[in-house]
Protein backbone atom coordinates (compact mmCIF):
# COMPACT_ATOMS: atom_id res chain seq x y z
CA UNK A 1 0.00 0.00 0.00
CA UNK A 2 1.46 3.04 -0.49
CA UNK A 3 1.45 5.97 1.50
CA UNK A 4 0.99 10.07 0.50
CA UNK A 5 3.67 12.18 1.67
CA UNK A 6 2.65 15.33 3.96
CA UNK A 7 4.53 18.21 1.79
CA UNK A 8 4.80 19.93 5.51
CA UNK A 9 6.82 17.11 7.24
CA UNK A 10 10.28 17.79 6.65
CA UNK A 11 10.95 15.06 8.84
CA UNK A 12 10.49 12.19 6.64
CA UNK A 13 13.12 11.61 4.27
CA UNK A 14 10.93 10.15 1.59
CA UNK A 15 10.19 14.22 0.73
CA UNK A 16 13.51 14.93 1.04
CA UNK A 17 13.98 12.85 -1.22
CA UNK A 18 10.98 12.92 -4.03
CA UNK A 19 11.61 17.09 -3.40
CA UNK A 20 15.30 16.20 -4.73
CA UNK A 21 14.78 14.32 -7.21
CA UNK A 22 11.77 16.49 -8.92
CA UNK A 23 13.97 19.81 -8.62
CA UNK A 24 16.81 17.58 -10.47
CA UNK A 25 14.27 16.76 -13.04
CA UNK A 26 12.97 20.22 -13.80
CA UNK A 27 16.25 21.68 -14.06
CA UNK A 28 17.76 18.88 -15.57
CA UNK A 29 15.05 18.97 -18.24
CA UNK A 30 13.45 22.08 -18.71
CA UNK A 31 16.89 23.46 -18.19
CA UNK A 32 19.74 22.26 -20.11
CA UNK A 33 17.97 20.41 -22.68
CA UNK A 34 15.83 22.77 -24.03
CA UNK A 35 18.81 25.30 -24.18
CA UNK A 36 20.57 22.75 -26.00
CA UNK A 37 17.63 22.09 -28.14
CA UNK A 38 17.08 25.87 -28.68
CA UNK A 39 20.79 26.39 -29.79
CA UNK A 40 20.70 23.85 -31.87
CA UNK A 41 17.64 25.61 -33.42
CA UNK A 42 19.43 29.21 -33.54
CA UNK A 43 22.45 27.56 -35.00
CA UNK A 44 20.95 26.15 -37.61
CA UNK A 45 19.01 29.44 -38.86
CA UNK A 46 22.47 31.14 -38.61
CA UNK A 47 23.53 28.44 -41.03
CA UNK A 48 20.64 29.33 -43.45
CA UNK A 49 21.10 32.96 -42.97
CA UNK A 50 24.52 32.80 -43.79
CA UNK A 51 24.28 30.43 -47.05
CA UNK A 52 21.49 33.02 -48.12
CA UNK A 53 23.97 35.39 -47.55
CA UNK A 54 26.70 33.95 -49.57
CA UNK A 55 24.43 32.94 -52.16
CA UNK A 56 23.29 36.34 -52.53
CA UNK A 57 26.58 37.85 -52.81
CA UNK A 58 28.15 35.17 -55.52
CA UNK A 59 24.97 35.99 -57.48
CA UNK A 60 25.62 39.63 -57.29
CA UNK A 61 29.13 39.73 -58.27
CA UNK A 62 29.61 36.65 -60.75
CA UNK A 63 28.08 36.26 -64.04
CA UNK A 64 25.34 33.55 -64.24
CA UNK A 65 26.96 32.35 -67.79
CA UNK A 66 30.35 33.20 -68.22
CA UNK A 67 31.19 32.79 -64.48
CA UNK A 68 32.76 36.18 -64.60
CA UNK A 69 33.46 38.28 -61.58
CA UNK A 70 32.09 41.88 -62.01
CA UNK A 71 35.01 43.67 -61.31
CA UNK A 72 36.39 42.32 -63.92
CA UNK A 73 33.68 42.65 -66.28
CA UNK A 74 33.77 46.86 -64.78
CA UNK A 75 37.46 46.86 -65.66
CA UNK A 76 37.18 45.72 -69.48
CA UNK A 77 34.05 48.02 -69.94
CA UNK A 78 35.78 51.23 -68.37
CA UNK A 79 39.01 50.60 -70.34
CA UNK A 80 37.44 50.03 -73.83
CA UNK A 81 35.32 53.70 -72.93
CA UNK A 82 32.12 52.17 -73.41
CA UNK A 83 29.34 54.83 -72.73
CA UNK A 84 25.20 55.05 -73.09
CA UNK A 85 23.69 56.91 -75.09
CA UNK A 86 23.38 59.94 -72.35
CA UNK A 87 27.26 59.65 -71.89
CA UNK A 88 27.11 57.42 -68.94
CA UNK A 89 29.52 55.16 -68.36
CA UNK A 90 28.40 51.33 -69.38
CA UNK A 91 28.44 48.72 -66.22
CA UNK A 92 30.07 45.59 -68.26
CA UNK A 93 28.61 43.54 -66.17
CA UNK A 94 25.18 44.38 -66.27
CA UNK A 95 25.47 44.69 -69.75
CA UNK A 96 26.83 41.16 -69.87
CA UNK A 97 23.85 39.66 -67.92
CA UNK A 98 21.18 41.56 -69.70
CA UNK A 99 22.02 42.02 -72.93
CA UNK A 100 24.95 40.05 -73.86
CA UNK A 101 24.21 36.88 -72.51
CA UNK A 102 20.92 37.07 -70.87
CA UNK A 103 20.09 33.86 -68.37
CA UNK A 104 16.30 33.59 -69.18
CA UNK A 105 17.68 33.42 -72.93
CA UNK A 106 20.35 30.46 -71.86
CA UNK A 107 17.22 28.71 -69.86
CA UNK A 108 15.46 28.59 -73.11
CA UNK A 109 18.27 27.18 -74.93
CA UNK A 110 18.93 24.54 -72.04
CA UNK A 111 15.29 23.53 -72.36
CA UNK A 112 15.15 23.63 -76.05
CA UNK A 113 17.97 21.41 -76.15
CA UNK A 114 15.97 18.88 -72.85
CA UNK A 115 13.18 18.46 -75.31
CA UNK A 116 15.18 17.72 -78.56
CA UNK A 117 15.90 14.76 -79.67
CA UNK A 118 20.13 14.30 -79.30
CA UNK A 119 20.53 11.99 -82.63
CA UNK A 120 19.26 15.79 -84.11
CA UNK A 121 22.09 17.87 -82.44
CA UNK A 122 23.54 19.85 -84.39
CA UNK A 123 27.89 21.06 -83.54
CA UNK A 124 26.65 23.85 -81.72
CA UNK A 125 24.00 21.97 -79.74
Amino acid sequence: RVQAVDPGDTENNEFTGRFAYDLSFFVLISTVFMNILFGIIVDTFGQLREMSTRRETYFRNISFTACLDRALLDRVATSEEKTTPEGLPISGFKWLNEDRQNCWNYMNFVFYLYRKDPINYTGPE
